[in-house]
């Protein structure tokens, strides 16, 4: 059996960030439209995870361990990358504008359910959101 790591998915933690009727996405300079989050490191728990990539990515501090809204497998066309993702649901009392501690060039926006329809996204990302809106 090979023991490399690209016999292995990767694993992560995502936050559908919800305001009223809105849900944060962001995208990057080359075109992909995703939601906050990133790997989980070797002995981390979920929320130890979403803790640090929050904080890391957009200085957002979490205090309380959000409720898991999602988890999909998710295999590129290639069959190169392998992704798993469990994503919780951050419910917000007021608009924030974010920005990206990381990655310059990133634009955070948010979108209703009408403007996430006309989107062509993944439709596991599609579902999510949509999903994330009618909680």
């Amino acid at each position: 059996m090979d023991d490399t790591s690209e016999n292995y998915p990767r694993v992560s933690v995502k936050a559908v960030f919800l305001w009223r009727n809105k849900v944060l996405l962001y995208k990057t300079q080359n075109g992909t439209i995703d939601i906050p989050g990133g790997g989980i490191k070797f002995g981390e728990t979920f929320f130890e995870a979403l803790k640090r990539e929050l904080d890391e990515e957009i200085g957002f501090k979490l205090r309380e361990e959000p409720q898991i809204i999602h988890v999909w497998s998710y295999v590129s066309r290639s069959r190169i990358a392998h992704g798993v993702y469990i994503v919780y649901l951050i419910k917000i009392k007021k608009q924030k504008d974010f920005t990206s501690r990381e990655f310059p060039g990133i634009q955070f926006f948010w979108v209703d359910e009408k403007k996430i329809r006309q989107m062509k996204l993944l439709p596991e990302m599609e579902k999510l959101l949509l999903k994330a809106l009618s909680s």
